[in-house]
């Protein structure tokens, strides 16, 4: 049977209008599967997606999205309704064997936004496929993947002694990068807590623990992505002043932003500023560790003077000050703690609470070279310990092991913290850690 011409016309014109329709009063909203940060969940596969549907996993939703949830097909053999976000929140935390599916602007840094079949939404949200069309005129906030910024944060580089050795043997300055390179290459603003000096004439040292090296191994750094450095330290004047001076000198060459060393003490508690976009990103870095004051004398009888930032508390307000004044989002990096050991001391938890009452929204420490409990307060992501990144300490799994904590942050909200599990493999570089029980022991050691 022939159709009369038009009719398929009216047909055709009727689909194309109701398309128009759709996307003139529909919008697409991305739905977050969230954990309490004390679970054991971090990438859901099959497996447990079929829990989900069959009941074994409790899933928590919000009373007034319940039905647009269920609307969507979304498969749960065991739903719980919270009335509003904070009982939501207290069933997460008094159940972390459950999961909670939440609109995307509901993200909060307690909570550990999972991954589904390895995509994070936070990473690559135009591919991110669990979203709910929803009709316009329920106002829902506008998902605008532009305003996404990723700020990564790696603990302790030491370039030198083994490393060093790597780097000469392989000629390769990225060697020990190659693994992790990618991950801060992919972020908007990479930082790293700078250990060792990095000095011109360099001579090997007598002393094992005098963890200088070449200043030609700053180029990995540059190679590996990363854009700012914390040199407030207890190694950072292992080669005396003239080290200190060399090691700014090569960064500077390299448009690496630094701060926590300079010759006026007041200098070393400058903020460095970072834009990004419409977001202006303040870091600053502290040292409790070791001497904080380094003097030396050049060829010429010069003296040379560096001083390294602490916790003189009224200094570290001013700056703190300065940066809020100045930055919409702030970041400290703290060299702090007991070499070997996964929890925080006192004087860490006291500075910690200190740094967060002071509305320092990221909070990065090492020295314990292995990695630490993590905490959140009053909106601050505290991350005592990240461990080692790039180091030699090859003698234990601890000291092999550490994380990279990337912080997903949407407009001006720090939304998202994401923890990726590095080591340190047999072949001399740093990988992420894919091995799920690898993954579960950094979380664990981390969130209980």
């Amino acid at each position: 049977m022939k159709i009369p011409r038009k009719y398929l016309t009216l047909t055709i014109l009727a689909v194309l209008l109701y398309g128009l329709f759709l996307r003139l009063f529909l919008v697409s909203v991305p739905l977050l599967c969230v954990a309490d940060q004390s679970s054991e969940f971090y990438d859901l596969r099959a497996a447990e997606l079929q829990k989900i549907a069959d009941g074994e996993i409790s899933l928590i939703v919000l009373k007034n999205w319940r039905g647009r949830i269920r609307r969507g097909g979304v498969a749960a053999g065991d739903i719980i309704v919270a009335d509003d976000l904070p009982e939501l929140r207290r069933f997460l935390r008094d159940k972390p064997d459950a999961l909670a599916l939440v609109p995307w602007h509901y993200a909060d840094i307690s909570w550990r936004t999972l991954r589904l079949d390895g995509l994070y939404f936070w990473e690559n949200p135009r591919e991110y496929p669990w979203r709910l069309s929803v009709w316009r005129w329920d106002k829902q906030p506008r998902f605008d993947a532009r305003q996404i910024k990723n700020i990564t944060i790696g603990g302790t580089v030491v370039l030198s002694r083994g490393i060093g050795n790597v780097i000469d043997m392989t000629g390769d300055v990225n060697y020990p990068w190659q693994g992790i390179t990618p991950v801060f290459r992919a972020a908007d603003l990479s930082i790293v807590n700078l250990k060792s000096p990095l000095v011109y004439n360099y001579s090997k040292p007598k002393d094992r623990l005098k963890l200088y090296g070449q200043a030609r191994y700053a180029e990995s750094l540059r190679q590996a992505g990363i854009d700012l450095v914390s040199v407030a330290g207890n190694h950072i004047g292992d080669a005396g002043a003239i080290g200190i001076r060399d090691t700014l000198d090569v960064l500077d060459k390299l448009q690496i932003q630094y701060t926590g060393v300079a010759q006026e003490l007041a200098d070393a508690y400058e903020p460095r500023f970072v834009q990004l976009g419409d977001l202006r990103v303040a870091f600053l870095a502290v040292n409790s560790v070791g001497p904080n004051y380094y003097r030396d004398t050049d060829l010429r009888g010069a003296e040379i003077v560096y001083h390294v930032a602490s916790f003189l508390r009224e200094r570290l307000a001013q700056a703190i000050l300065q940066a809020r004044a100045a930055a919409d989002l702030v970041i400290v990096m703290c060299n702090w703690g007991d070499e070997y050991t996964a929890r925080p001391n006192k004087f860490q938890q006291t500075w910690g609470e200190w740094l967060a009452a002071q509305n320092v929204q990221i909070v990065a420490g090492d020295q314990a070279h292995w990695v630490q409990k993590a905490d959140f307060r009053g909106g601050a992501a505290i991350s005592y310990g990240l461990g080692n990144l790039i180091f030699d300490q090859t003698w234990s799994g601890d000291t092999r092991e550490g994380v990279i904590a990337r912080y997903f942050v949407y407009g001006k909200k720090l939304a998202a913290v994401d923890i990726l599990p590095v080591f340190l493999n047999d072949q001399w570089y740093t990988e992420i850690s894919t091995d799920r029980a690898k993954i579960t022991k950094m979380l664990g050691r981390m969130f209980n």
